[in-house]
């Protein structure tokens, strides 16, 4: 089940499964206790952001980054 669950959060930070990744959570609640869920997704999530970071690293809009940076 967590396999599955890792399949569908990297499957939504590429692009293609859409919301899926967002099921993530829920769906292991289902058959996990809530607190050992969260524990078990974040380093997963911090990984995956990791790789996305990785994959666009210097390859972004700078003057968009500077509208989207908040206090400006």
């Amino acid at each position: 089940m967590v396999i599955f669950m890792t399949f569908l959060i990297s499957l939504s930070k590429g692009r293609l499964g859409g919301m899926l990744g967002a099921l993530a959570a829920p769906m292991l609640a289902v058959v996990m206790p809530a607190n050992q869920v969260l524990g078990l997704l974040l380093p997963i999530l911090l990984l995956t952001d990791v790789f996305a970071v990785a994959l666009h690293w210097r390859k972004w809009n700078g003057r968009l980054v500077w509208l989207l940076t908040p206090g400006q």
